[in-house]
């Protein structure tokens, strides 16, 4: 086996991380795509109501202001109501994306149980294990479905890789030195 095989995370490590964060978040993912689309429901109903408000209105009140300003109001009046459905359109994606984000948020918060841990772990090769170990800086607290998520884009982005080659520069710098101290004097003349 090459060292390259045995220091790299392998396409079994991210499979039993996706799989693991899979059955995690799945709850999660579908409550947003149900709340996805009840809004979208709520919004096209609320577009179409804005809509058909709009063109039920009858300017024919303001003929005091003069003819003119009756026309203007009927020929404006289309645009105006598709930018109030714009507008609210706008505040709806704004507020569906907050809910989206802090429930993502929230999720990533979620711990992870020792039987969770156990399974994950018993799948994973040792460079995946010390990726895992990478990730989770704040060993006091446990561990949450944010750092696996963390670790999968550390294996994806080679992180596996990295620490072996850390391990590998550790071992040279602790090595003890083949070569001989200079005298102070030796060492007074390379240096002038």
């Amino acid at each position: 086996m090459t060292t390259q095989q045995t220091t790299s995370a392998s396409s079994h490590d991210i499979s039993a991380f996706r799989h693991t964060l899979l059955a995690l978040t799945a709850s999660h993912k579908a409550v947003c795509a149900g709340v996805v689309v009840v809004v979208a429901i709520i919004w096209w109903l609320l577009v179409q109501r804005i809509l058909a408000f709009g063109a039920a209105i009858n300017y024919q009140g303001f003929e005091s202001l003069g003819p003119q300003v009756v026309t203007f109001l009927e020929r404006y009046n289309p645009f105006f109501w598709w930018v109030v459905a714009i507008i609210s359109s706008l505040i709806l994606i704004y507020l569906l994306l907050g809910f989206i984000q802090r429930s993502r948020h929230r999720n990533q918060q979620r711990t992870i149980t020792p039987t969770q841990l156990k399974q994950l772990v018993q799948q994973l090769s040792e460079p995946a294990r010390e990726v895992l170990q990478w990730v989770w800086h704040d060993q006091r607290h446990p561990l949450t479905v944010g750092n696996l998520q963390q670790a999968l884009k550390e294996l994806r982005g080679g992180r596996a890789d990295l620490i072996a080659l850390a391990h590998e520069q550790s071992a040279i710098l602790q090595a003890p030195s083949n070569k001989q101290p200079a005298s102070e004097v030796e060492h007074y003349l390379h240096s002038n």
